[in-house]
């Protein structure tokens, strides 16, 4: 995860060498295959890749979808929780009366809710 909005050019390809190594083979193996292969094959291959393509971003598509989901949910579960808290915490303080060591009771019972 990356916490910082600036990353220095050191350091992303320090991240990235052996991704970028192993693209650049991949590019030189694919320059010398296309001398070598007849063009009516490598069309026949873009479209197979064309559609995977098309199957693949369905398919990141959706799965962000349900994960946009599941924070959403927990998002309100989030916040029904704090709401929830702080009405207990207010009707606590309306249904005791404040004097002596009860006000220690309201306190531990707010607080307890809190660290929940």
């Amino acid at each position: 995860m990356i916490v910082t909005r600036q990353i220095s050019l050191t350091k992303l390809i320090s991240f990235t060498y052996p991704h970028l190594i192993g693209l650049l083979i991949f590019i030189g193996v694919s320059v010398v295959l296309a001398d070598l292969v007849e063009p009516q094959l490598l069309t026949a291959l873009t479209f197979a890749s064309g559609f995977l393509g098309t199957a693949l971003a369905f398919l990141i598509g959706f799965r962000n979808n349900e994960a946009y989901d599941r924070w959403w949910e927990a998002q309100k579960a989030w916040s029904q929780l704090k709401y929830e808290s702080r009405q207990f915490a207010l009707l606590v303080q309306g249904f005791v009366s404040p004097d002596g060591d009860v006000s220690d009771d309201i306190r531990r019972l707010v607080l307890r809710q809190a660290s929940f």
